[in-house]
């Protein structure tokens, strides 16, 4: 993402622990949080004087493009001279430019890219906007699954150790274990999307492939185990 950032937008750059950075002439704007439906949260705007001194420095706890222009809440705006820093809050300032709404293209963050804690953050806001959460709330429940995923592929795995520990060459335990691992993954995406489309609940995209998957593991290390047991 922070490549494809740099490759498309010069003006664009990404640092882990500062945000989003944009130039916009003499403005430098900071922001924090880039949120899918062309709003933004906790942004710093700095504006220079054509000496490149700090003449502004702006903060506005939201940012959220509607039609043409930009609606600002919470603002404080600190007004640098030699004398003084004034500093002066508004609740709300509408602003006809701030970054172009085409950057988004570049910017935005998709939910697979986003933290868990920012994921519960965005569906508390769509909550309170009464606006769709499911994509969102898949995404989530997807990021908790994770730990139990890497469980479940392992009890999937083990037992094709039991059932082709004979096999000459360990290319074909590999291939084996390759395909089971895409049938995983491609049954866990299939399922969520289906969720999706009939509004089903999310939390039934993120963990049943897993349950059926972890069934299916422990029905055949019981099998491969009774195998080996009459072998013997």
């Amino acid at each position: 993402q922070r490549i494809k950032n740099l490759g498309e937008a010069q003006r664009i750059s990404m640092k882990t622990n500062e945000g989003l950075w944009v130039k916009d002439r003499q403005r430098f704007i900071n922001i924090r949080e880039v949120f899918p439906n062309q709003s933004l949260a906790n942004l710093w705007v700095y504006e220079l004087d054509n000496q490149h001194k700090l003449k502004q420095a702006i903060y506005a706890e939201k940012a959220v493009f509607l039609g043409n222009k930009w609606m600002l809440t919470n603002v404080k705006r600190s007004t640098i001279s030699k004398e003084q820093v004034e500093t002066v809050k508004s609740e709300y300032e509408n602003w006809t430019r701030l970054i172009e709404p085409e950057l988004f293209r570049v910017i935005i963050a998709q939910p697979e890219q986003m933290s868990a804690a920012m994921l519960k953050k965005y569906i508390e806001y769509l909550d309170n906007n009464k606006l769709d959460t499911s994509k969102y709330e898949l995404a989530l429940w997807m990021r908790l699954a994770t730990p139990l995923s890497c469980l479940v592929m392992i009890l999937l795995t083990v037992p094709f150790v039991f059932l082709y520990a004979r096999m000459e060459g360990i290319g074909q335990r590999v291939f084996i274990g390759t395909i089971a691992g895409i049938i995983v993954y491609l049954l866990n995406r299939t399922v969520g999307n289906i969720t999706l489309v009939y509004g089903l609940p999310s939390i039934l995209g993120a963990f049943a492939p897993l349950l059926l998957f972890a069934m299916l593991g422990g029905f055949l290390l019981l099998r491969s185990m009774s195998l080996k047991s009459l072998q013997s």
